[in-house]
């Protein structure tokens, strides 16, 4: 049986880092993902920064990380906001090639001395004789001085769209089961969170001569500091709005979809931007846990529902790669049917003959809640 320093499980964003910091370090380290091919893929848009998020990108650049290298060797737009209020608030925010980045962790990982890769699920981590004994699907087990748990949407992980529900962490991801029970009987509390999507749409379908194109505001920075990066063209996102026929419809949705909105905590349903008849602390398939988003993300129908007044939300046209006409309806968060999904587009001057690449959806997965670690990050 081998032995590592350090398992890393999952090898979404946190995992990549969490792999690169151990390697460095000098510890032999293990990364264990259940699809190579998806290394610190972005499930939403493919943006890095912006308030909070900004500064903390600098933070693990600081560290020694590699995100803010990776975003600045492959972005694709870059602004700064919050220019017109004080220092504390202004930050980069840009937009990456998602499929850029994603081959940059690849080609990063793999030649990382002291890392070693593998394609599996894990399914259980036992305690045994001072060490930590990861044992995956597959029946490989390997021991450990440490695990880190990097596992993103993917524990218990339910997609929603419309009134379908099927397991996956993703829309066409297998979601991790088994070790979620593992753990729970190693006496461990879950909680869950749910979240959603925009959908993506094929650039070569909108009328951009009904869009507001927002070209990049050049020099805008880079989150790394220590070095120089090559000035590379940049290219620009649109910004479209919605108005009165899209809220109308969105609205007369609402019942014929089955969601119910506006419900408390009390009725076992946290408002997430993605509420759901099947989710609530009655229904067994669920966990049994009431839900709340992990970020401030809301679906258009809650903007609409909470803002009554405003005629009109912004919709941010994004660009995903330069590889791709693949583009990101940023502020259209929703979970509806692929069908009403497209004709709520289709109310939106510009996106009139929009075709939908890939619809939006939502997300519900168990986390591990957070006060059961030590301040060094152990759980207790």
């Amino acid at each position: 049986m081998r032995k590592f320093d350090v398992v890393v499980i999952g090898a979404g964003h946190a995992g990549c880092e969490a792999a690169l910091a151990a390697s460095t370090m000098g510890c032999k380290t293990l990364l264990i993902t259940s699809s190579w091919d998806t290394v610190a893929t972005f499930a939403c848009n493919p943006s890095i920064g912006g308030p909070g998020r900004g500064q903390l990108v600098k933070e693990i650049d600081a560290l020694g990380g590699s995100m803010a290298l990776a975003a600045d060797e492959n972005l694709i737009n870059s602004r700064r906001i919050g220019v017109n209020k004080g220092p504390a608030v202004r930050t980069l925010l840009t937009l990456v090639d998602k499929h850029a980045y994603n081959l940059y962790f690849k080609y990063r990982l793999e030649d990382q001395d002291n890392l070693d890769i593998f394609q599996d699920m894990v399914v259980d981590i036992k305690s045994e004789q001072g060490s930590l004994k990861v044992i995956t699907k597959l029946g490989t087990s390997v021991r450990s001085l440490s695990v880190v748990l990097a596992t993103g949407t993917f524990l218990n992980g339910e997609v929603l769209i419309g009134h379908k529900i099927f397991p996956g962490g993703r829309i066409t991801a297998i979601p991790a089961t088994e070790i979620v029970k593992n753990l729970k009987d190693k006496g461990l509390e879950f909680a869950r969170f749910c979240t959603g999507t925009s959908p993506r749409v094929d650039f070569g379908s909108l009328n951009l001569s009904k869009l507001k194109e927002v070209k990049p505001i050049r020099p805008a920075g880079h989150f790394v500091c220590r070095r120089q990066f090559e000035d590379k063209p940049q290219l620009s996102y649109y910004l479209g709005r919605t108005n009165k026929e899209t809220h109308k419809l969105i609205l007369d949705m609402l019942g014929d979809v089955g969601f119910q909105r506006g419900l408390t905590a009390q009725s076992g349903m946290v408002e997430a931007g993605c509420s759901h008849p099947r989710v609530s602390k009655e229904d067994p398939g669920m966990s049994g846990l009431s839900q709340q988003s992990p970020r401030h993300c809301p679906s258009i129908e809650r903007k609409i529902i909470e803002h009554p007044q405003k005629t009109s939300h912004p919709i941010f046209i994004q660009p995903m790669s330069r590889s791709t006409q693949e583009t990101y309806l940023q502020g259209l968060s929703m979970y509806y049917t692929p069908d009403i999904q497209a004709k709520i587009i289709q109310t939106i001057p510009g996106l009139e003959d929009a075709k939908i690449i890939r619809p939006g959806y939502a997300v519900a997965y168990d986390y591990l809640i957070p006060e059961q670690l030590k301040l060094s990050l152990e759980t207790k």
